[in-house]
């Protein structure tokens, strides 16, 4: 961002700005990370008698975050009952 442009941002526009940039650089490190567990599987599982999988092996912080994640999304009935509640709502057939 050169300084003519950071001259002109909002607070919000900034922010929004380094969201994103915070958002890619931690994508970043996380691929760096994973490329180190999926490493550390290989170079372990030759000397294990019973398979491993990367999680197990070096678990990461985010990995609670992906299971909290999963747990919050709705199965197909609940995303049906809410339609059907929206389009009540709305007056739709």
């Amino acid at each position: 961002m050169s300084r003519d442009d950071f001259e002109r941002c909002t607070p919000s526009e900034f922010y929004a700005v380094w969201h994103q940039w915070h958002e890619q650089q931690e994508r970043m490190e996380r691929g760096s990370w994973e490329r180190t567990r999926t490493l550390a599987l290989v170079y372990v599982q030759p000397y294990s008698k019973h398979a491993l999988s990367a999680h197990e092996l070096l678990p990461l912080p985010w990995d609670e975050e992906s299971k909290d994640e999963r747990m919050a999304k709705p199965d197909s009935a609940e995303t049906a009952r809410r339609y059907a509640a929206a389009k009540l709502r709305n007056g739709l057939k």
